[in-house]
């Protein structure tokens, strides 16, 4: 038996959409104003949304004609990244199937607009533009949150998606309510008809283990659209453009297949996500970053080299980086250095380096200088996570290839690991919390010239014996904390000399029995 689309029952609809009315009415009322982006050529603009306009991609956001369709066009192009047409009659479609397979898309109708597309944010790294709208799934009890953010002079963007139970939530906040039992399992769908270097004719590719796999389709000229995995996929596709196209309009696909079409085909992509089913007051998000790096036709992949960690210079203000191609030699690389800071990704560095002449190889370094953020994160004991961009400009390209790494950054000094580590009367013996704190800073640290622990007692008992329970304390935390790393450690014990506390109360006698880290890089 064929599988319906969305049920067309207006009459139990009409409650529904007067209440979403009512929430829209009011979720507006309390939002922010909408941040100002740069003004928008006549040809681009979308009548019931919004546009980012950044300066090598420009998105439009659709609203209630066709919720959560987006439409993308490259600098230089003038036609759209989607089939088919100029810039916003080409769109990328999220679907969404409700039990044995229910349908709900722009496409196929069924989405009610709870919050229409709404723009904040600078277009900063800091601060990305964002698009947030809503919509309900159906009659419920399921709304669809999407979220698309975007950083200036980027060529790629990040949809997120949040399904939660907000209708149970709104229309019953009784406790019987948080007892509901688990509403229906579904599946996500994004996909796009794609239309790159001005055909939508293409060929796919799949890199990376599941978790970090990267689903492309390359245009003829080598323009590529990767779907990036940052929440893990289901299924995925990447082929001829009717199965891409199905997952907004037909019923009974239920599954992508799990294949990629590596010979020039009608170009479609997309990715599907299941789940089984949401309790109130649960929700999921899921997250996809869109990529349209150029990938050449020779088949030259970029890579940036960088080891686990890494050690900055003596002042703390650079990091080399590498820039590699797997064939083919380096014009140019520029590499950009971030972190999450605050819930946001902060730029900590940037380095660009032009080659020319015998200097062009398919290998070379970049010097990376740290801005203050990144020389204040870099001096902490464990430094800090970073990850690194980069944009490779092969001699002869006219645009650059693109790769992503992660590394962590510290800067070469001593530093002190102090008031973590504490002990028991008469024991050196760590206790859990301090085992917990040396494992967290081992697993964070880079390359040790030298470990030098230093143990302490309270002045309870005789200063000799004080004076070995302090060198016993010292072993133990130079013990734990090199285990398995081969560093040279020395155990130093001041005994009862060294007291950061009064030894008159029991709790400053808790604070002297204690033992301190000196970390050399």
């Amino acid at each position: 038996m064929r599988t319906r689309a969305h049920p067309s029952r207006r009459s139990l609809l009409r409650p529904l959409v007067a209440m979403c009315s009512l929430v829209a009415g009011l979720t507006l009322a309390a939002a922010p104003a909408q941040a100002a982006a740069p003004a928008q050529a006549p040809p681009d603009v979308i009548p019931d949304g919004v546009v980012i306009d950044g300066s090598k991609l420009k998105i439009g956001v659709r609203g209630a004609g066709a919720p959560g369709a987006i439409t993308v066009r490259l600098a230089g192009e003038e036609t759209g990244a989607f089939c088919c047409g100029a810039f916003g009659a080409g769109t990328s479609q999220v679907s969404f199937r409700m039990g044995a397979g229910t349908l709900y898309s722009p496409t196929a109708g069924g989405y009610t607009q709870l919050t229409p597309p709404t723009l904040s944010g600078t277009g900063s790294a800091a601060d990305p533009w964002r698009v947030t709208s809503s919509w309900v799934i159906g009659f419920g009890p399921y709304r669809l949150t999407q979220v698309v953010e975007h950083v200036r002079g980027r060529i790629d963007y990040r949809t997120t998606w949040t399904v939660d139970t907000f209708l149970v939530r709104l229309a019953n906040r009784s406790a019987a309510a948080a007892q509901a039992p688990t509403f229906g399992a579904f599946s996500v769908i994004a996909a796009a008809d794609l239309a790159l270097d001005g055909s939508t004719v293409g060929r796919g590719a799949l890199s990376g283990a599941p978790g970090a796999r990267r689903l492309s389709g390359i245009g003829r000229a080598g323009s590529a659209l990767t779907l990036v995995e940052r929440t893990a996929w289901t299924h995925y596709y990447e082929g001829a453009a009717g199965i891409a196209a199905s997952s907004w309009n037909d019923p009974g696909l239920t599954a992508l297949p799990d294949t990629v079409t590596p010979s020039e085909i009608d170009n479609g992509i997309g990715v599907q996500w299941n789940h089984p089913g949401l309790a109130d007051p649960q929700s999921v998000s899921l997250s996809l970053d869109w990529d349209f790096s150029p990938m050449a036709a020779t088949g030259t992949r970029p890579s940036v080299t960088v080891a686990p960690a890494v050690t900055t210079t003596a002042h703390g203000n650079r990091v080399p980086v590498g820039c590699t191609l797997s064939s083919g030699t380096i014009r140019r690389c520029d590499v950009t250095l971030s972190t999450r800071s605050g819930g946001r990704r902060v730029v900590i560095g940037q380095g660009s380096q032009t080659f020319t002449g015998t200097a062009a190889a398919a290998s070379v370094r970049v010097p990376v200088k740290l801005n203050a953020a990144g020389r204040r994160l870099s001096a902490r004991a464990a430094g800090v996570k970073a990850r690194v961009e980069a944009a490779i400009w092969p001699v002869g390209a006219t645009a650059a290839l693109a790769d992503v790494a992660t590394t962590r950054l510290v800067r070469p000094h001593t530093v002190t690991a102090n008031g973590k580590i504490l002990f028991d009367v008469d024991s050196a013996k760590l206790r859990p919390e301090g085992r917990r704190y040396l494992a967290r800073l081992r697993d964070r640290l880079p390359e040790v010239d030298e470990l030098r622990c230093v143990g302490h007692t309270d002045s309870t008992g005789a200063a000799s014996y004080n004076k070995r329970l302090g060198k016993a304390r010292a072993r133990a935390a130079c013990r734990f904390l090199s285990r398995g790393t081969g560093w040279d450690t020395r155990s130093v014990s001041r005994g009862e000399n060294r007291p950061v506390a009064s030894n008159a109360t029991a709790h400053g006698r808790q604070l002297n029995r204690r033992a301190v880290v000196h970390i050399t890089f």
